[in-house]
Formats: structure tokens, C-alpha cells, sequence
């Protein structure tokens, strides 16, 4: 993840902690998914997570269509390991059992929640 401004970072953090999901396939290799009706939010997202946009099509003739990226692999484990530190307790609880589970070091485990919180 080239992400060179530490504001697209703490944006792509804030949008992830609310749309965002984290992760893996039954082998291991992480993904990281945001889905949403605002194609330029998903496409911003996309950009900075180096991914592509996909429409959904929804089922339910009223309902608007909604756009995916996702991205997998090293891909996703480097997008993880640059929200972490960002993150909630709950979503960075698993954003680290993910990592872990792909044999990934982490950089840091410092998160910026309150002391004292934990995931439940």
C-alpha cells in the first residue's frame, strides 16, 4: 500500500472501521472488502488500497446498485498492517489474528484506542 498522505490513511482507517471488513480465505491469505452505494468513496478507497471497483447489481429492483473492492494476499496484509494502528480494539483483535494466522510480523501493535479497552 503506497499511501503517501497520512490523512488518505486516517480517512481509509475511519471509512474501514465503519464499512470495511477484514478477513481470509479458509487457506490463510487476508482480504479486506468495502462495499458501499457511493462510487466515489469505494473508488477512493480502491485507489489508495491499489484495487479494483466492481459494481453489485441489486436483487431488489428498488435498491440501488452497490460497488466492491477487495483485495487479497500481501496486498491486503500491507493495507492491514497500515490501518492497525488506527483501528478500534475490536476490528485491530482481528486484523492481528489474521496477520498472525498468515505468518506476517507485525511492525507495531500500538493501536490508538482508549487503555484498558479490549475486543469482545
Amino acid at each position: 500500500m503506497f499511501v503517501s498522505d497520512r490523512d488518505d490513511l486516517i480517512w481509509l482507517a475511519g471509512l474501514m472501521e465503519g464499512e470495511g471488513w477484514f478477513g481470509s480465505r479458509p487457506n490463510g491469505t487476508p482480504r479486506v472488502s468495502i462495499e458501499a452505494t457511493d462510487r466515489d468513496v469505494v473508488g477512493r478507497a480502491a485507489m489508495l488500497m491499489e484495487g479494483k471497483v466492481r459494481a453489485r447489481m441489486p436483487r431488489n429492483a428498488r435498491s440501488r446498485p452497490t460497488y466492491v473492492c477487495e483485495v487479497s494476499g500481501d496486498r491486503a496484509a500491507e493495507v492491514m498492517q497500515a490501518l492497525l494502528p488506527h483501528m478500534g480494539a475490536r476490528r485491530s483483535s482481528k486484523i492481528m489474528e489474521i496477520l498472525y494466522g498468515y505468518g506476517r510480523a507485525l511492525d507495531s501493535t500500538a493501536m490508538h484506542c482508549p487503555p484498558g479497552l479490549v475486543a469482545s
